[in-house]
């Protein structure tokens, strides 16, 4: 997996078509600030004009993904609200705008996953972990509650009934666990393991259409919010149909818009 290029604490880079967000402050054992939840949002939203086909978010640490949102920093605001509904908006913020990415994304956790971590990792349309990777929301430990749309987001991917367990008892899953109630998709005997399949991912990432890919996203978000399909995705259907990839499919299987018709007839 690419390596963070500078000293950022929320390093960006793009390698061919893949691009990397890796969360690098392992002296604070990857907590997010704020300025790297801000950074984070304008990293995902402006990923279109990247050309990128995936977005993988990882860590530049073996055995630390991300401690959460930085408690040091929630320590320094005490007794303000008003900073405290800030920073909770900006969790919001990040998330949402990865679970709205146009590409494909990735999390690759190996090590704790907690707090905000969470909501970076139930964002991401796939979800590795290694099995000695740890999962869970303390918030109610610290007398707050978890996010509106990142609780919503969390009931959606695993259940309502994991995500109230989750959330009430503040109970820490392992790499097992996780995987059994669906918190993460592929579990990895050790980090070697994960990366390898990091890798394959990558090259199918490259030879996948991007076209078809985005329409993906577009067609599975829609599910939940339309009753009908949107005529959006009707015009890109028909983009993907009259696309290089899908031409390129049917004359790899032999066939072309010819021989269809006349398999038709």
């Amino acid at each position: 997996m690419t390596r963070p290029g500078s000293s950022d604490a929320l390093a960006f880079s793009v390698d061919g078509d893949i691009a990397f967000i890796t969360i690098n402050r392992p002296g604070q054992r990857n907590a997010l600030s704020t300025d790297m939840l801000h950074r984070l949002h304008e990293i995902v939203t402006s990923i279109a004009h990247t050309g990128a086909n995936a977005l993988v978010v990882q860590s530049s640490t073996p055995s630390i993904f991300c401690a959460g949102a930085d408690v040091k920093e929630y320590a320094a605001h005490a007794g303000d609200p008003d900073w405290g509904l800030l920073s909770k908006a900006a969790v919001e913020a990040a998330s949402a705008a990865l679970c709205a990415c146009p590409v494909p994304t990735v999390a690759v956790v190996d090590g704790p996953c907690l707090g905000a971590g969470m909501s970076l990792l139930v964002a991401c349309d796939i979800r590795l972990a290694t099995q000695s990777s740890s999962f869970g929301i303390p918030s109610v430990r610290l007398g707050l509650f978890y996010p509106f749309r990142d609780a919503r987001r969390l009931s959606e991917s695993i259940g309502a009934h994991w995500a109230r367990y989750l959330l009430l008892t503040a109970r820490i899953l392992d790499g097992g666990d996780a995987f059994r109630v669906g918190l993460v998709d592929e579990l990895y005997e050790d980090r070697r393991g994960l990366e390898d399949r990091v890798t394959e991912l990558f090259g199918h990432f490259r030879t996948t259409s991007r076209t078809a890919t985005v329409a993906t996203k577009k067609c599975i978000a829609a599910a939940h919010a339309y009753d009908e399909e949107p005529e959006e995705l009707e015009v890109l259907y028909r983009t993907a149909l009259e696309g290089d990839a899908y031409q390129e499919h049917l004359r790899r299987v032999g066939l072309t818009g010819a021989s269809l018709t006349r398999e038709r007839m």
